[in-house]
């Protein structure tokens, strides 16, 4: 298990200048995380469009 510190950190320490960080909000089971994406794929989407698009 991570923190949201830790993500937050190692999220910081990637160098590429244009990155998505998305926060899922409401809960602390992980596999909530699993679920989302597929639950709210206009997340991804977005960042495909954003940054291949």
């Amino acid at each position: 298990m991570t923190t949201p510190e830790a993500v937050q950190a190692i999220y910081d320490a990637i160098p590429a200048e244009d990155n998505d960080l998305h926060w899922i909000h409401g809960t602390d089971r992980r596999f909530d995380g699993y679920n989302y994406f597929s639950e709210h794929p206009e997340v991804a989407v977005a960042s495909f469009d954003k940054h291949l698009g």
